[in-house]
């Protein structure tokens, strides 16, 4: 029988004995499969297991790209940190657009409507990483 990923929940459940970060580790002989499982009770824990366990796969050999796992709570905050950063520089190139305009008024509202429209879809991308 070939082993399954070992559910976040199992972890989840272990740390109910009163761990903040819990770190699961599954070999499985025959096959020659290693399953690795993280939980932290908060982002910062999280974030911390999940290192914890990228160390553990490093030292087991296993392929780079492998060993930079990052829990989902980490990366929905990134990528909407991204977006908080893209739309201020979107804003800003708005605010700048304004006060500095070029001579060509079918240029300038060609250019603010496209900046309106990249913040628009950017709000709206936002609004579904929070969902």
């Amino acid at each position: 029988m070939k082993p399954k990923p070992i559910p976040i929940s199992k972890a989840k459940e272990i740390a109910g004995t009163g761990y903040d970060e819990i770190i699961i580790f599954g070999a499985h002989y025959e096959t020659g499969i290693q399953h690795i499982t993280t939980y932290g009770a908060s982002q910062k824990a999280c974030e911390n297991a999940a290192r914890g366990g990228n160390v553990i796969k490093q030292l087991l050999g296993w392929p780079p790209e492998k060993c930079n796992a990052k829990p989902a709570r980490q990366r929905k905050r990134e990528k909407l940190e991204k977006k908080i950063t893209d739309k201020d520089k979107i804003l800003n190139a708005m605010v700048d657009m304004i006060t500095n305009p070029l001579g060509d008024d079918e240029l300038n509202l060609a250019k603010f409507i496209g900046l309106a429209t990249m913040a628009k879809n950017l709000v709206d991308e936002e609004a579904d990483v929070t969902k």
